[in-house]
């Protein structure tokens, strides 16, 4: 018993360093939304080009999610942290010299390639240290630091611009990202010792060569990744970029306050992606999934159109965070499609086609509002921003669809 507890308690120690590797990620990837003055005035940027710059990160990231995935499942753990940490530092420290927006995009866009990886590492090493029954539940912890770090980034980003420049406060983003890779070096483990993951993957490798259909090709597949894209859409857009400017608007003079109910998102998803994780163990996650999706879209379209004071804004980002932390539950059901073999590949497939919610939707977002304002930002309107935030309920509406066809199809589960 006592073995067990302290492989359990390394295996606690090895996924929190991994986890906040991607909390790391997600402060960086929100970094350019409390920066958007800052941009526009000292890259000469106009709005749209502010949702290409942000969304160079995710560009980059998800397309190199499949190749990251692949290196997830075949190369140490350790080396990769230890590689990938030192790589978002040296981009941090080519973001703050960049002098041009294609200079400052090569720098995000290299961040996106050092952290493409971030979370099926991860959640590689929760399956490898942790029971399979455990899976969903921990992955939505590892999901939880990550979306923690989404919520620092718009109270510590601009508490450091206000001591220095939007420039020294991206050099001083590459130290933890130094730190991290020393954590890695020294603590973290591929597979705990007496392992036997090689047995187990060998038992679903076999499986998969006696299976007619793979399930990365499979239509119940791509539904899952449909639901993802709609339900994180919310998440990556309207609490990576565009909220904090919308909420400006709405509550003029309040930066602080709009600043902190942004970060009420992340809070949120952070605080539901693990509580619905392991909810999805004792109820149908098919129904998990259409009731996070109706309150998200229910709660995405009270903070676009109610008139309500600023702290039951607040209030209303958290829950909406919450809703959306659903988007958990596809890792947990592509786990049970996924033989070992290509289990990096199929998590890294379906948080890829979350996270491009961000690179399709962000600029578009800029696109729309550019339209509307004519490149000004001081013409813009709670009206602009309303509509020209629809499409992230529209993705919503696409997830609802996807939901009714999951109920439809026939599901083909391999053993874990």
């Amino acid at each position: 018993m006592s073995a067990i507890l302290f492989r359990y308690l390394k295996g606690v120690v090895v996924c929190s360093i991994a986890g906040f590797f991607c909390a790391y990620q997600f402060m960086l990837q929100g970094a350019t939304a409390v920066m958007v003055p800052q941009l526009v005035s000292g890259l000469g940027l106009d709005l749209a080009d502010v949702g290409l710059l942000t969304s160079s990160f995710l560009y980059v990231y998800v397309v190199f999610q499949l190749p990251g995935g692949v290196i997830a499942d075949r190369y140490s753990a350790r080396i990769l942290l230890v590689l990938c940490n030192l790589l978002i530092a040296g981009a941090c420290y080519w973001f703050s010299v960049a002098d041009s927006m294609l200079e400052a995009s090569m720098a995000r866009g290299l961040m996106g390639v050092a952290t493409s990886p971030a979370i099926v590492i991860c959640m590689s090493l929760v399956s490898r240290w942790f029971p399979d029954r455990w899976f969903c539940g921990l992955s939505g912890l590892v999901e939880a630091f990550a979306l923690v770090g989404g919520a620092l980034s718009p109270l510590v980003i601009p508490h450091l611009m206000a001591q220095t420049d939007w420039r020294e406060a991206m050099f001083l983003m590459a130290i933890p990202g130094c730190v991290l890779a020393l954590c890695s070096a020294l603590w973290v483990r591929s597979y705990p010792e007496h392992n036997h993951g090689a047995e187990t993957n060998a038992h679903r490798d076999s499986e998969l060569e006696n299976t007619p259909e793979q399930p990365f090709c499979g239509f119940r597949y791509g539904l899952y990744c449909v639901f993802g894209f709609g339900m994180f859409g919310m998440i990556s857009c309207f609490g990576g970029l565009w909220g904090i400017p919308f909420l400006n608007i709405r509550f003029p003079g309040q930066q602080e306050a709009v600043a902190f109910s942004i970060s009420m998102v992340f809070i949120g998803a952070g605080a539901g992606a693990p509580l619905l994780g392991f909810l999805a163990a004792l109820i149908k996650p098919g129904v998990m999934m259409t009731v996070t999706l109706l309150a998200g879209m229910a709660c995405t379209g009270l903070l676009l159109f109610c008139q309500c004071p600023l702290s039951l804004m607040a209030f209303l980002c958290f829950v909406t965070g919450f809703s959306c932390g659903g988007y958990m539950l596809v890792f947990g059901q592509v786990k049970r499609m996924a033989p070992g073999k290509f289990l990096g590949i199929l998590l890294a497939g379906a948080n890829g086609s979350m996270l491009l919610a961000g690179p399709v939707m962000q600029p578009l977002i800029g696109w729309m509002l550019d339209q509307r304002a004519s490149n000004h930002v001081g013409a813009l309107t709670v009206y602009d921003y309303q509509v020209s935030l629809l499409p992230l309920l529209v993705a919503q509406f696409l997830a609802l669809i996807a939901c009714a066809l999951l109920a439809l199809v026939k599901t083909t589960d391999y053993p874990a």
